[in-house]
Formats: structure tokens, C-alpha cells, sequence
């Protein structure tokens, strides 16, 4: 959250946005973790779920009225699909693979394009018996992307390779470098050759922000997946959307 939206918040309801600042800022680092040192990811995002009973708050911005929420994930979901047409993909054929699906806003945009065959990997378990009566065609699983390999008692059959693998408002969950480096190079591992990953947000810079958020530049995701490249990119929030490439013959030693 900006400072200036920060502010209005203040403004609108001071008591409510300082319990709020309080609760960022003291106690759910107390209760979670070191704000210096990692912090239990998967009992934050599964307690957080449960609090706001699969609305977009959970994985969206708690500041935010549900309404907010809406209006943002809708606009970001506009440019998900724009980037997403004019990929040379064919969606109904391609195998996709996507981490982080929270309450299946993006599994949705995802079904609209045409997927067929889908794996989604959450590493909370509360909103997965949702989402796969939802979508009864997908396979969902709990899964931490930091922990590898992701072999198949995460729901990642032995071998797997995806023609498009999907990392929406993730990583900047991703508070340490070496766990950021360690998931992207276990998701270019994933990609087929010709495959693509898009990823987002990627900030203008590297900046850790609450205990639970760093947000980290495209020169840091470029850097720690060698193997990809900048295909495109479009402004996505307060960063932007982009879609890395695995060239169909990767340079040696890339991995």
C-alpha cells in the first residue's frame, strides 16, 4: 500500500488503520517470524485465508475494502489476458502449470484462454478443496515452490515439463534472495523448451517492504534465471507483468 492510500486510510478510520499498522508491523511479526529472518510463509497465508474466507482480501491487500480489491484484480486480470492473447500459444493443448492460485482469480483467467491441463500449487491448504470443486478438471496441490523439487507427492509427476508456468503476486512472498533463486531455477527447470513464464510483479527496484513482502526488480528475477529471456512486458500495478522465454535451446549450462 502507498503512502498516500495509507494516509486516506488514516483519515477515513484512524483507529481501524492503526490496529491494522500495529498488528503489520508488531505482533504478526512476533507471531510469524523475525522481521529480519524468514518467516512460516505457509501458516501466515493459511491463517490469513481463513480470516477472509476466500474473499480477494486474503490474497489481495487487506487494507483494501473487498470492493477495492475487485477493482484492482480486475484491471491486473485485463492486462493478464492482454499479455496472455498475444502469446504464440495454443492454451486448449499446453500443459500450465501455476503457483500461487489463493482464491483462483488467475485459474480463472486461465480456463477463459482455453487451459485444459492444469496443475496449481498453493503453499496454504485452506482454500484447495475449493478450488478443486470449482474447477473439478484441474489438479490442485500444497506445495512450497522454495522447497525442491517439486517431485510428485506435490502434485508434480517425476519428469513434468510445462509449456507455461504462471507466478502472479508470489514472489514479493519470497522474502529471502536464495529462496527466490531457488524457486526460479526449479521453474525454468519445469518450463519445455519454447516455454514461457510470466511472472509478476516485478518492481522498478529491489526493496524489502513489511516481514512478510520484498519486492524484487526484473534485473534480480533476470539475473537468478539465466536460462530465460525478456520475451515482453506490460505495467501491472505499481510494476509490471512479464513473460520470460526458454529459448528451444538453452544455453549450456544455464541451470
Amino acid at each position: 500500500m502507498s503512502l498516500q492510500r495509507l494516509f486516506n486510510k488514516f483519515m477515513a478510520d484512524p483507529l481501524a488503520t492503526t490496529r491494522s499498522v500495529w498488528r503489520k508491523t508488531v505482533v504478526d511479526p512476533m507471531r510469524y517470524g523475525s522481521p529480519a529472518q524468514r518467516y512460516d510463509a505457509r501458516r501466515y497465508w493459511s491463517n490469513r485465508f481463513v480470516r477472509h474466507s476466500g474473499s480477494l482480501r486474503g490474497p489481495g491487500d487487506e487494507g483494501m475494502s473487498d470492493a477495492e480489491n475487485r477493482s484492482e484484480y480486475a484491471a491486473a486480470g485485463e492486462r493478464f489476458l492482454q499479455l496472455g492473447r498475444s502469446l504464440p500459444l495454443d492454451f486448449a493443448d499446453a500443459s500450465v502449470l501455476e503457483i500461487g492460485p489463493g482464491t483462483g482469480y488467475y485459474t480463472d483467467l486461465l480456463r477463459q484462454l482455453g487451459v485444459r491441463r492444469y496443475t496449481g500449487l498453493d503453499i496454504a491448504g485452506p482454500l484447495l478443496p475449493a478450488l478443486a470443486a470449482r474447477f473439478g478438471d484441474y489438479a490442485f496441490a500444497q506445495a512450497d515452490v522454495t522447497q525442491l523439487p517439486l517431485t510428485a507427492q506435490f502434485g508434480v509427476p517425476y519428469g513434468a515439463q510445462y509449456d507455461l508456468i504462471v507466478i502472479i503476486d508470489v514472489i514479493e512472498h519470497i522474502v529471502e534472495a536464495q529462496q527466490l533463486r531457488a524457486a526460479l531455477a526449479g521453474l525454468a527447470a519445469l518450463l519445455a523448451p519454447d516455454g514461457r513464464l510470466l511472472i509478476a510483479p516485478l518492481m522498478p527496484a529491489s526493496r524489502r517492504h513489511l516481514f512478510y513482502v520484498h519486492f524484487w526488480s526484473q534485473d534480480d528475477v533476470l539475473a537468478w534465471a539465466p536460462a530465460l529471456r525478456l520475451e515482453k512486458a506490460l505495467p501491472f500495478r505499481q510494476g509490471q507483468l512479464a513473460c520470460l522465454h526458454r529459448p528451444p535451446t538453452a544455453p549450456q549450462g544455464a541451470w
